[in-house]
């Protein structure tokens, strides 16, 4: 989190600073001024580093701090044109809002991840469905759920994760042809 804060600091640094002297101390100094290298531009590094301190922010449990971080890695993904960062930010932000118990909006978001034809991470939508199947039993529709968790195992059948909880959903639901399922 520290050296994600540092580089965000650096790249401010680097933006504002108008003196060769700075700039040439700059940890971006060394970076290729190729323009044709687009994924090593100051923008690209700072939408790579606000993605990653969302997901930072995430795993230490500070999910409103993680939220506001993938929203501006969002923003910036999108002003930069680059399609990956903005979808696993978008995916971080759904985790985030998931875990702040904004369930609507995170269907929304998880919604989006699945929609999101630029995104080929089949991980990441497997899991997008799973956690739109945990939604559904949350707000009171599980109807959807078991399709959300079909969907879930389809995209990614190794994931013992997925495949245990669905198969527990199935066990306390226990309705006629859930053992077939």
């Amino acid at each position: 989190r520290d050296m994600f804060k540092e580089i965000i600091a650096e790249y401010d640094l680097a933006k504002a600073s108008e003196d060769e002297l700075s700039r040439s101390r700059s940890i971006f100094s060394g970076l290729p001024k190729d323009p044709l290298i687009a994924s090593f531009s100051h923008d690209t590094v700072l939408a790579d580093t606000l993605q990653n301190l969302s997901l930072t922010h995430y795993h230490l449990g500070e999910f409103s701090t993680g939220l506001e971080q993938a929203e501006k890695a969002i923003e910036k993904a999108l002003a930069i044109g680059s399609k990956s960062i903005q979808s696993t930010s978008l995916y971080v932000k759904a985790l985030n809002l998931y875990e702040l118990k904004e369930y609507e909006k995170a269907d929304q978001s998880f919604a989006d991840v699945i929609a999101d034809l630029d995104n080929h991470n089949l991980s990441q939508k497997a899991w997008a469905y799973y956690y739109r199947g945990q939604i559904a039993i949350h707000i009171g529709v599980e109807e959807e759920c078991l399709d959300y968790f079909e969907r879930a195992v389809n995209l990614d059948p190794f994931n013992y994760v997925i495949r245990l909880d669905t198969i527990r959903y199935l066990m306390k639901r226990n309705q006629s042809g859930d053992l077939e399922i």
